[in-house]
């Protein structure tokens, strides 16, 4: 303290702050929090436009990937083979997805067709078309035995063992590819107990009298139910469409 002005002193340091300052550091509060107020609210309206406006929306889920498991399960499963029963030929079987079946209209008769198919013609060239193979049980049409009695076996008849033999039917049987002669293929056929030999002609080494189940099939339509199928070169045989022909006369059941 100041001896020669002790007064002065005292009132200088109790005395309270102006009013002024105070005011001053209020107003600059209170200007702080409507500034932080202000930018807030821009952030959140710059969001808000980023959001509504310039955001990119995602693009929808393919169908493909929507896809259920049982749809998908659905899918896996039409690619399996196909079973059918005929109650009036009392035989069931079994055919390739892909390959079509019908039946005549007095149902005494089967007919599977496969896919288009490439295959050579007897002459060489090149042809495309359906193999049909056909399954009848009763008495045939005449037209039926003396195509079959004239044709030729291009090969040894083949012995196979069908898949799940029914006590109605036998373990084993032959099927034979016969044609107009030894190099062309005309037909297939189930030969039964008969072996053929290569060259050798069918004649009446084939019982087709009474009723018989017949099980015959070759390129094209045989639109006169005739067995009367497009001539083939022989080595068609061994293309991948007839081994799906014998898997369904493999697949016979006779009930």
């Amino acid at each position: 303290m100041d001896p020669e002005h002790p007064i002065e002193e005292i009132a200088y340091q109790g005395r309270p702050e102006s009013p002024f300052r105070h005011s001053k550091k209020v107003a600059s509060k209170k200007w702080w929090m409507i500034g932080a107020a202000i930018a807030v609210g821009l952030i959140v309206a710059g969001g808000s436009v980023y959001w509504f406006v310039l955001r990119t929306p995602p693009a929808p889920v393919p169908a493909a990937v929507k896809a259920s498991s049982e749809t998908q399960q659905s899918a896996a499963t039409s690619t399996e083979p196909q079973t059918f029963t005929s109650t009036t030929l009392g035989l069931t079987l079994t055919y390739a997805n892909g390959w079509k079946l019908k039946e005549n209209a007095d149902k005494s008769e089967i007919i599977v067709t496969s896919p288009k198919t490439s295959y050579q013609r007897a002459d060489g060239t090149a042809a495309e078309g359906v193999l049909t193979l056909k399954l009848r049980h009763g008495v045939l049409p005449q037209t039926i035995a003396p195509t079959v009695r004239k044709t030729v076996a291009i090969r040894d008849s083949e012995v196979i063992a069908y898949d799940k033999p029914t006590a109605n039917q036998r373990q084993y049987t032959n099927i034979s590819y016969v044609g107009s002669d030894a190099n062309t293929f005309n037909f297939l056929m189930v030969s039964g107990n008969t072996a053929l030999k290569a060259g050798q002609t069918v004649g009446y080494s084939i019982d087709l009298v009474g009723s018989v189940y017949l099980i015959a099939g070759g390129y094209g339509a045989d639109e006169n139910d005739s067995l009367v199928f497009e001539p083939a070169a022989k080595t068609v045989v061994d293309s991948p469409a007839f081994a799906q022909a014998v898997a369904i006369i493999k697949s016979l059941q006779i009930n």
